[in-house]
């Protein structure tokens, strides 16, 4: 191997590795807290505000095979440290992005069974929310899971 050819593959993994450590991980402990909120309280109000202990100032909601490339272009977002989780291609979570100055911070892979739907926006299936704003009503509808169970809504007030 000569030596260009060894710089270049140091360089090359340098580089992945780089990348790599760009992703953002979901938020496991904020997930569960928001999970047993809604599975144990249905009828009442989950505030991300009050459950969450660091500084952000919008959610990004991004539901089932939302597309996070017409996200960015549309927001001005860069999204690029959670394009790892598939988003576009899965419909069993919905995507809490927390944001700072539109800079990610925080991120949930929140699954839709069986802790429910968020619901911002009857045209959309994405929305920037101000912290203000991000109440949101736990509801049961009569609608049934593949298990069976009332499906639960979370409706921003």
């Amino acid at each position: 191997m000569t030596h260009f050819t060894k710089i270049f593959a140091l360089s090359f993994l340098c580089f992945i590795f780089f990348l790599s450590c760009k992703k953002i991980q979901s938020d496991k402990i904020l997930e569960h807290k928001i999970k047993a909120i809604v599975t144990e309280n249905t009828d009442s109000v989950l505030d991300l505000e009050s459950i969450t202990d660091f500084d952000w100032d919008n959610v990004l909601i991004l539901g089932p095979y939302s597309n996070p490339e017409t996200v960015e272009r549309n927001l001005g977002i860069d999204l690029s440290s959670i394009m790892h989780t598939g988003i576009e291609i899965r419909d069993d979570i919905n995507q809490l992005v927390f944001l700072k100055k539109n800079a990610i911070v925080r991120m949930v892979e929140y699954p839709r069974y069986p802790a429910g739907d968020f619901i911002v926006n009857t045209n959309t299936n994405l929305l920037l929310t101000p912290k203000s704003r991000s109440k949101f009503k736990i509801e049961t509808t009569n609608d049934k899971s593949t298990e069976g169970d009332n499906w639960i809504v979370l409706v921003q007030q």
